[in-house]
């Protein structure tokens, strides 16, 4: 029974509606309130909470199609019939309701009533164990179609500790011509016969740290069925990538060629990494992923990077924006907000596309290096160091090393590329303000520190900042990083250098949505009274770390004055008032800036990042191209008319499906609880009317006036579709405004004009010197002529031409003008120029070299030029037979004019 994508999708919810299943929407690519995992890459991962027992729901029973991504598995894209990066996966579930024999049954029906699946080709595995799950099938199956298998492939378990359980797949026999033809190939087997299309999991154990399996109160069900998978079923093809979800971007690819009349080979694994790859970029960029150097970023960036090198492989270039509009109009209908994205998805792959083009030559080019350097000395296996520099130098993952090795029949010393990897995570390890340790060590040292002393934390820490600056406190815990790990003290003072202090409760906020940390002082009296100093605590830093749910927030600083003692009761922690103020003018800015933007911009844009200081802000944000100058104009007065204007700026407490419910905005990869907190900019009683209403734990004004004033100084691009405005406020507007206008005040005197009339003088000024240039030029030119002449004759008998000669006081443009003075007259011999000039605080250079030349001594004027830089520093670029050069400026000259004989001597003598 052949059925479209659209036809199974309505069939699975159909039937599951039915058996009292609430239908879900497919969650976001990025998890919610989960930063342990890149991606959503499974059926259940949205329902984690549900499954551990954290949320109750009041639907015991849910379905969905689920869009997921995963990349562990992405050197088999292409390789196989059904390996995807992207795919949807289809899925009931139960909490605490229906179990194992509804869960049985209804897949069965489903597959064989409604898909009309043959019931000859399906064979169901279980775990060796489960006699509950054997029974079940028995009834439905003949006993030997049931295969009995081990933890390895039927147990699920979501770590060493807590829920796991049995699970039952069931598999399609697709034909022995898919097989592998050994002869222990049975379900279960590796290869494309036996094609697992839906499994059965029964979450109903918890496993203990001893291994041993409690029982769990609520017993659960999740079920996951590949989309693409069984569609290749039902449609009767081959492959993933022969089913209707994937024919408009294969022949898309053909579409293009024919387009720009191109023959290309319908090469099978670039055409599958190429659909394969660009679907899950859509997809990524649509829910907002944008590519970066790490993380999420990185995976998307990678991606697309394998996609284009693909492309090239078979003759495309460019072709991603064109090939993605596919993609968006085969899953429109099941994801309409593709359309709304698509202007963004297509300027950020064209962008990243071009980008890697020039990056994917100067790699190859470099690989090619490398691999005639191992041809040459008869060696199959590159070492790390060689490997590593084309990731370190040209961004390319290691998957897309390896396979330029592959197709040069050389591998890769995985061991020593590994090591080189290390060796550059050390230098980019997290900083906690001077300590250069890694975030998960602090979190391993305070978690030990914490279970040692649970009555000390049986409590959660509590911050306070958000209505004191200065509250008496007690210190918890001082604690120092020494010979490479944390250590607990009993006491410290001004020899002890950086340390960190936990206290009962504090002020100070820690770093944290962007907003830097509070700076202050911890300070330590004699008694109850307060008046008597006895230490002193600089704070210069504050992190917060969650531990087992728990937040712990560690000042960093130094002690200044005396000595602390662990347990200190007589203790006041203050804020830097100053710098929180300034903090919180900046921070409700970029709120106010995002309302703005989208009211200028549309609704497409969203906040990808921010960094709020106390001496200014950044905000990043998705918008595809730069804004006009008068658009900006318009967004900074508008801000400031609010700020004058003088709103409230309020914050509430609120569960988290209250504050999406009154359309509170939230970042689209923050971890929020279940309660939230969010900011309100507006007098409105109703929340949708107001100015600015975002999920936000940072601190802010009481009221847009405390803003003051508001400044945008510059915009930006800082990614494929991800804008920058950086800007100012308060004070540092004035600052800002005074030192121009200070500068203004000293360009009208040393133009002699007023102000007013500084922008005509200095346009005049330039036309006059560009005047004067050009008589200069013309005069340059006729002096070099001359000049040029005697050296030519002068060589007229050389069967080659050799000039080595610097001019004094020429600039580069005239400089080039000699050279093809030169060349011009050299039509029939073979040459090597090589001039030299200094102007005003720069030396130049330009080197060029015949045709002839080159074949003869095998010799590049860009590899000669590198001979002379290497040497005297400097940076060159050109082609293979003129390169130009800026040379460092005290460098001697007739010691450059000699090195240069030298070189080029060894050549023709």
């Amino acid at each position: 029974m052949f059925l479209s994508h659209i036809e199974l999708r309505e069939k699975f919810f159909e039937f599951f509606e039915k058996r009292g299943h609430k239908i879900l929407k497919s969650a976001s690519l990025i998890p919610e309130n989960d930063s342990s995992i890149l991606f959503n890459s499974a059926g259940m991962v949205p329902f984690k909470d549900m499954f551990l027992g954290k949320i109750k729901s009041s639907n015991k029973r849910i379905a969905t199609i689920q869009k997921c991504v995963r990349t562990n598995d992405i050197e088999n894209i292409g390789m196989t019939n059904r390996h995807l990066s992207f795919f949807e996966m289809i899925g009931n579930f139960s909490f605490g309701d229906y179990f194992k024999k509804e869960a049985i049954l209804w897949a069965w029906e489903f597959l064989i009533d409604e898909i009309k699946l043959q019931k000859e080709k399906l064979y169901v595995t279980i775990y060796k164990d489960d006699m509950e799950a054997f029974e079940i099938w028995r009834e439905i199956i003949d006993e030997n179609r049931i295969i009995k298998l081990g933890e390895d492939t039927n147990f699920w378990s979501i770590g060493k500790i807590g829920p796991c359980g049995p699970c039952s797949e069931i598999l399609f026999d697709r034909g022995e011509q898919f097989g592998c033809n050994k002869a222990n190939c049975q379900p279960g087997c590796d290869c494309d016969r036996y094609l697992e299309v839906w499994n059965l999991v029964f979450t109903q154990f918890d496993i203990q740290e001893n291994g041993d399996l409690k029982p769990l109160a609520q017993k659960n069900i999740d079920t996951g069925m590949g989309l693409e998978r069984i569609l290749s079923v039902v449609q009767n093809v081959e492959s993933v990538y022969e089913t209707d979800v994937f024919q408009s971007i294969w022949q898309g690819i053909f579409d293009i060629a024919k387009k720009r009349s191109l023959k290309i080979i319908e090469n099978k694994k670039a055409f599958r990494i190429i659909c394969d790859h660009l679907r899950s970029s859509v997809f990524l960029i649509c829910d907002g992923v944008f590519p970066a150097n790490e993380g999420r970023g990185y995976v998307l960036k990678r991606l697309i990077r394998r996609a284009t090198r693909q492309g090239n492989k078979i003759g495309l270039y460019n072709f991603l924006q064109n090939l993605s509009s596919k993609v968006i109009e085969n899953m429109k209908e099941v994801y309409p907000y593709l359309i709304e994205k698509q202007e963004l998805c297509f300027e950020i792959l064209k962008s990243e596309e071009e980008k890697f083009q020039e990056t994917i030559l100067n790699a190859e080019k470099f690989f090619n290096e490398i691999k005639a350097k191992y041809e040459k000395k008869d060696e199959k296996i590159i070492n790390g160091k060689d490997a590593f520099k084309l990731f370190d130098t040209y961004g390319l993952p290691f998957d897309l090393i390896e396979e330029l090795a592959d197709e040069a029949n050389l591998g890769i010393n995985r061991k020593e590329y590994d090591a080189e990897m290390q060796k550059q995570k050390e230098l980019s390890r997290n900083i906690a303000e001077g300590w250069a340790i890694e975030e998960d060590s602090i979190k391993k040292s305070l978690k030990k520190i914490i279970d040692e002393n649970k009555d000390k934390y049986s409590i959660d820490q509590k911050f306070v900042g958000y209505t004191n600056t200065e509250i008496k406190t007690e210190i918890l815990d001082i604690i120092k990083f020494e010979n490479n790990e944390i250590i607990k003290l009993d006491f410290a003072d001004t020899n002890f250098g950086e340390i960190g202090i936990i206290l009962k409760e504090t002020p100070f906020y820690a770093e944290s949505g962007g907003q830097k940390s509070d700076f202050g002082a911890i300070e330590a009296y004699k008694d109850d009274n307060f008046l008597e100093l006895i230490a002193k605590f600089e704070v210069k830093n504050s992190k917060k770390y969650s531990i087992d749910g728990k937040n712990i927030i560690v000042n960093f600083g130094e002690i200044k004055i005396g000595k602390l003692d662990l347990g200190t009761k007589n203790v006041r922690a203050k804020i830097d008032i100053e710098r929180r103020n300034a903090i919180k003018r900046n921070h409700t800015s970029t709120h106010l800036l995002q309302a703005i933007l989208r009211k200028y911009l549309g609704n497409n844009v969203e906040q990808a990042g921010s960094e709020v200081r106390d001496d200014g802000f950044r905000f990043d944000f998705t918008y595809s191209k730069s804004i006009d100058f008068s658009i900006i104009q318009n967004i900074e007065l508008e801000i400031n008319k609010i700020i004058l204007d003088a709103y409230k700026v309020q914050t509430f407490d609120m569960n988290l499906d209250e504050a999406k419910k009154v359309g509170a905005l939230s970042l689209f990869d923050e971890k929020y609880g279940v309660k939230v907190r969010v900011v309100k900019i507006g007098n409105s009683e109703n929340w949708r009317n107001n100015i600015s209403l975002e999920f936000c734990g940072g601190t802010h004004v009481n009221n847009t006036s405390e803003i003051g004033s508001f400044k945008i100084l510059s915009e930006s691009s800082v990614a494929s579709g991800v804008r920058r405005i950086e800007g100012i406020t308060g004070l540092a507007v004035y600052d800002f405004l005074h030192k121009n206008l200070e500068t203004l005040s000293d360009i009208s005197k040393i133009l002699k004009v007023n102000s007013d009339k500084i922008l005509y003088q200095l346009e005049s000024n330039i036309e006059k010197t560009k005047n004067l240039e050009k008589k200069i030029e013309k005069l340059n030119i006729n002096f070099i002529n001359i000049e040029l002449e005697k050296l030519i004759n002068q060589k007229a008998n050389k069967n080659i031409f050799v000039i080595v000669h610097y001019f004094d006081e020429i600039d580069v443009n005239t400089l080039r003008i000699a050279v093809d003075i030169v060349k011009n007259k050299m039509t029939n011999n073979d040459y090597f120029i090589f001039f030299l000039a200094r102007n005003i605080d720069k030396m130049n250079a330009i080197l060029a070299i015949s045709d002839t030349f080159k074949e003869k001594y095998n010799e590049t004027a860009k590899t000669l030029m590198k001979k002379i830089t290497d040497k005297f520093g400097g940076g060159s670029g050109g082609r293979d037979n003129m390169v130009q050069a800026g040379l460092r400026n005290d460098e001697n000259i007739k010691n450059i004019l000699d090195f240069v004989k030298d070189l080029i001597n060894k050549f023709i003598n």
